[in-house]
Order: structure tokens, then sequence, then C-alpha cells
């Protein structure tokens, strides 16, 4: 009786040591595709700039053409400017985060481009 207690526990144990380590697993991949993204350098928001604006347009089944950008850095803000054309309409893109800050902070805004 007392054995067969004791090893009830040790199952119990082993379970929930198992799910613990499934639930820490499960949601440092969730991290890793979080916008939780440090952006470090006028590179790496360039980057994150041009995919936002990619998921963007794709999910409007629209095509991109063209993408150009052109990036700053004054001080610790982070400055991208970009243009493209999408069925045959000019945009601009624009995307701006303070240095070292998440992906989380920055801003994208997209526009259509005057004529």
């Amino acid at each position: 009786m007392i054995k067969n207690k004791l090893d009830t526990r040790s199952t119990y144990s082993k379970n929930i040591y198992i799910i613990f380590i499934s639930v820490l697993l499960f949601s440092c991949k969730n991290y890793a595709n979080s916008e939780y993204v440090p952006l470090a350098t006028p590179q790496a928001l360039q980057e994150w700039c041009k995919n936002k604006t990619y998921t963007y347009f794709k999910d409007k089944n629209k095509k991109i053409e063209n993408w150009s950008a052109l990036w700053k850095q004054e001080g610790e803000i982070l400055d991208v400017k970009a243009t493209l054309q999408s069925e045959n309409i000019k945009y601009t893109i624009q995307c701006r985060v303070q240095q070292g800050e998440s992906s989380r902070k920055a801003i994208i805004s997209i526009e259509e481009k005057k004529q």
C-alpha cells in the first residue's frame, strides 16, 4: 500500500514536470514570433518595416513592386522611409522607433503617394 502511494506521487510529479516543460517551450516559441523584437539598428528597423509592409499587402491580396527604402538615425530615433508600387498605385511607408525599443513600440504608416 505504501509503495503504491509512492509510485503514484512519483508518477504525478513526473507528469507535472512534463507539463511544465511543455508550457515553457510553447511560451518560448510564441515569444520568438511575437512583436517583442528589439530594434537596435536602422537596418533592423528597415527589415521589420519591409516585413510588416509585405504582410499588410499580402493580407489584401496585392502584389508589391519596386520596394525602395532609405533609413536615417537622428540621435536615438531610427527612421525608415520607403516607397513601393502596388496595382499601379504608389505608396509611401514610414517607420519609426527609438533605438533599442521593441518592435511593439514601432510606428508604421502606409499612405497613397500624392501625384
